[in-house]
């Protein structure tokens, strides 16, 4: 039996407190998600109107309405059941998922999981390409 001497446990938000202030942190801890691939810096939709409004030296409300309604329409047209396709960047598609059976990993049970549309995305030739470059 353990006989050390007895520490307060720690809160969630004194853990996380510490987690952040490493900086980089993103780079070399998992978080849970298993042998991650992806090695990337997360780019969220406000990074991405930062550097369009800086890039075409447009007002960032001007940028942020232009990417909201650009969302929205490709929302929208999958929801319709239509193929979104950007030349040169990608297609948006809806992929029909069939009704299958599957198991509730808790108690083992069999479940029934219903059929669904599911939202995909091809990237283009020339987005790969591009994606594929060596750097520089």
């Amino acid at each position: 039996m353990f006989s050390g001497p007895r520490r307060t446990p720690r809160t969630a938000e004194q853990i996380w407190a510490d987690v952040r202030a490493v900086p980089d942190i993103r780079r070399w801890v998992d978080f849970g998600r298993g042998d991650n691939k992806e090695k990337t810096e997360l780019m969220k939709k406000a990074d991405l109107v930062d550097v369009v409004a800086q890039q075409k030296n447009l007002p960032r409300p001007q940028v942020e309405a232009t990417v909201d309604a650009l969302i929205d329409a490709v929302a929208e047209g999958l929801a319709k059941g239509e193929r979104i396709d950007l030349r040169g960047f990608g297609a948006f598609a809806v992929r029909e998922s069939a009704a299958r059976a599957g198991r509730n990993p808790q108690t083992g049970e069999t479940i029934q999981i219903a059929a669904r549309r599911v939202p995909t995305f091809k990237a283009g030739k020339e987005l790969r390409d591009k994606v594929n470059k060596p750097s520089a």
